[in-house]
């Protein structure tokens, strides 16, 4: 199943995303059509990330119950949602097993299932009445990490590490799961 207004321009005109599903829609299922319809008003909060942002590379949405509406919008035959997608760090770091409080997080670096190359996701964990039904995201592409980065005439070298001091970007060249080694703060201080 998917909607998406470049293959149904006279029906999606105004929707500024692609939504797919891995299940078929089911009209009469309350919960489904609910959370359908709260995802469908997001459209334009949704499609304004990646626009006015100009980091953000895709933004979206993706549900528990296996769909995905993703922003900018694609032609169904382009991209679909799929199982692979359960699989992402940004999906799997915001299950309750992992994230027990649904705070938000910056996922682990990965290579997009789109095609945009290496990318860390904004992840909000989305709970209605106490359970878990998908997440709200931003994709942020590794240029736009490297962009950061380039500070003027700094001595040294920069890198953008994630809290377990994996390299999620630099100057330099870097394979995913890289860690950098540094020495500890001393006199109680941490590193931000």
């Amino acid at each position: 199943y998917g909607l998406s207004a470049f293959d149904h321009p006279n029906k999606a005109s105004k929707l500024k995303g692609t939504l797919t599903m891995l299940e078929p829609f089911k009209p009469n299922n309350d919960k489904q059509r609910f959370e359908m319809t709260a995802v469908l008003s997001l459209n334009e909060q949704i499609s304004t990330l990646v626009r006015e942002l100009g980091v953000a590379i895709w933004s979206y949405y993706i549900s528990a119950n296996k769909y995905l509406f993703l922003s900018p919008e694609l032609p169904v035959a382009e991209f679909q949602v799929s199982e692979a997608d359960f699989e992402r760090p940004f999906w799997l770091q915001a299950l309750p097993s992992v994230n027990p409080y649904g705070k938000q997080f910056v996922s682990d670096l990965y290579n997009d299932g789109g095609g945009q190359g290496l990318m860390v996701t904004i992840t909000d964990p989305i709970w209605v009445h106490d359970e878990f039904i998908g997440v709200v995201a931003i994709d942020v592409g590794i240029s736009s990490l490297v962009d950061l980065l380039q500070v003027s005439s700094s001595v040294g070298q920069s890198f953008l590490i994630d809290e377990n001091r994996h390299i999620v970007s630099s100057m330099t060249d870097f394979s995913v799961g890289d860690k950098i080694d540094f020495p500890s703060p001393s006199d109680g201080m941490n590193w931000i």
